[in-house]
């Protein structure tokens, strides 16, 4: 089955109308309810949802019903990312051409992260599929089954249009937006490193799609990332995908003007810092496609490693080293970060990794280390 972007426009929202853009939520329905309570989001608002509702989280099928319901009750504007279409693509595809990689597809993430999108759906319509073979009729039974949300899924628009704001998931292929409007939809919805690009637009695109960790090499940041030159905002906190992931909310007090604050949740425990600490001097931020590492002396805990690419030396802690995947290579790490992140006592900040010499926290977005003490934030 063949899918076309499909444009929505809201030229005339409400003045002073608050708005609420959240991207990636990526089968963590859980965390959507809580970041919508936390951001106080009621009838009088509107929420804007960029894309990739599902995969790679606990509950795709009942976020999906989640959402519709959403609708039903506020005013919400969802939007089709690049893994919904695809799912998508591949489960309305009567001609059995995609069926292969459907099941492929559903055993990788399966494997990965346990639960998925046909899983649900299987689960539901009382069908299991060990086998390639036995795609077909799984396939069969879920499109019967489940009209209503497939429905709702398949017509979710590509960009939408305000007056101060377009929103896409991915981001857009040319400067005039006009020119986008007949592109193949996959190409504005994976559309990877799309600040990186160096395309300037006349009003704010905001996007999801590409983590925003992903943009800085001195400091791992998962606060929404503006390019007030670009005129660009992407807001995925790397939910469900990222290590130390957090989903934000991009909060827009009027759609006819280019101001934006933000919220956002996470998992992680909290704690309150008892001593103050200043910034670190200089800092890296390793990111997944250049993290492979030398290592110049091993230790108990952390190592000193030299990052290829940049040759900057660093502590890393072993706990996020990765094997060389052939003998001789160079050792890899997880996405990380050796910034000394400047705190104040009485700051609150989520704990990502506890270890004999150093805290791994994050505050207000922002990935760091804290080398003094903390006690247990009271919830």
């Amino acid at each position: 089955m063949e899918f076309e972007t499909k444009v929505q426009f809201l030229t005339q929202p409400e003045h002073n109308r608050r708005t609420i853009v959240i991207s990636d939520i990526h089968g963590h329905r859980a965390w959507l309810e809580k970041l919508l309570k936390k951001v106080d989001f009621s009838e009088k608002d509107i929420l804007i949802i960029v894309g990739d509702m599902i995969e790679k989280g606990p509950e795709s099928l009942n976020t999906i019903r989640y959402i519709m319901e959403l609708c039903e009750k506020y005013t919400v504007y969802p939007m089709m990312g690049n893994v919904d279409l695809w799912r998508i693509q591949m489960l309305l595809t009567e001609d059995g051409s995609l069926d292969q990689e459907l099941y492929e597809t559903n055993e990788r993430m399966r494997q990965y992260w346990k639960a998925t999108f046909f899983q649900d759906f299987c689960r539901e319509a009382g069908v299991s599929v060990k086998t390639p073979e036995e795609i077909p009729a799984a396939r069969e039974a879920v499109v019967a089954k489940f009209q209503k949300e497939l429905t709702f899924m398949k017509e979710l628009p590509t960009i939408l249009v305000t007056p101060a704001f377009t929103f896409v998931h991915g981001g857009l292929v040319h400067e005039k937006l006009e020119d986008n409007f007949h592109l193949p939809p996959f190409q504005l919805l994976k559309n990877d490193n799309f600040i990186n690009q160096g395309k300037h637009f006349d009003k704010y695109v905001v996007v999801g799609h590409w983590p925003v960790c992903l943009y800085r090499s001195d400091i791992e940041s998962s606060a929404p990332y503006i390019s007030e030159e670009q005129k660009i905002i992407a807001i995925d906190g790397g939910c469900g995908i990222k290590r130390d992931d957090q989903l934000n909310a991009l909060i827009i007090p009027d759609l006819y003007s280019e101001k934006t604050t933000w919220e956002s949740v996470d998992d992680f425990p909290e704690a309150v810092v008892l001593e103050d600490q200043e910034a670190g001097a200089s800092s890296i931020n390793i990111r997944y496609y250049e993290s492979e590492l030398k290592i110049l002396e091993p230790g108990p805990v952390f190592s000193l490693a030299e990052h290829i690419k940049t040759g900057y030396q660093l502590k890393i802690y072993n706990g996020f080293l990765e094997e060389p995947p052939v003998k001789g290579a160079p050792n890899t790490c997880w996405e990380y970060t050796d910034y000394q992140i400047p705190l104040k006592k009485g700051d609150r900040v989520s704990i990502l990794q506890k270890t004999p010499e150093g805290t791994m926290v994050r505050k207000r977005g922002v990935t760091g280390w804290y080398y003094g003490k903390l006690e247990e934030a009271e919830k």
